[in-house]
């Protein structure tokens, strides 16, 4: 496996190089996603690259979405670190809407802002009692009003 991983990271821009890189991901991922992750996030801007990324995160949350999670939100490149933390938001917002909201409020208030609005209306739509709960117990009122404000929520 270690010799087409780098063979893939080696070939020419191309569409044959993206679909190279996805299956090599895709294969990756099954025996180790946090190395699929962090190798697919070595990659240049593109649509392969996003697929790849997005489907190694899935695997590695699938396995423990906090350490996928962390990991995303340690990446350096702006661009990168938004892709991995909305593939995160995505799978833990579908799967488990009120631990993913919980884990999001401990972080800086710019990642907060972009993935609490993301995590409750996938919460809303599952399940809208817990997640108007939710909202209604978190402590600053700001960001609770910001984010009714923004869901175009009603609190009860």
């Amino acid at each position: 496996l270690q010799e087409a991983v780098d063979w893939a990271g080696q070939l020419p821009e191309s569409e044959f190089r993206t679909q190279v890189v996805l299956k090599t991901a895709k294969i990756l991922a099954a025996q180790d996603p946090a190395r699929a992750a962090a190798w697919t996030a070595e990659f240049s801007e593109g649509q392969g690259r996003k697929e790849a990324l997005t489907y190694a995160v899935h695997q590695w949350c699938e396995r423990d979405a906090v350490p996928a999670a962390e990991w995303a939100v340690g990446i350096e490149n702006a661009p990168k670190r938004n892709e991995a933390l909305m593939a995160v938001v995505g799978w833990w917002a579908n799967r488990e809407p009120g631990q993913a909201a919980a884990w999001f409020t401990s972080m800086p208030a710019d990642l907060r802002a972009e993935a609490l609005p993301l995590v409750i209306a996938k919460w809303l739509a599952h399940d809208r009692e817990a997640a108007i709960s939710w909202l209604n117990q978190l402590p600053d009122a700001e960001e609770r009003h910001k984010l009714t404000q923004h869901l175009a929520v009603t609190p009860e």
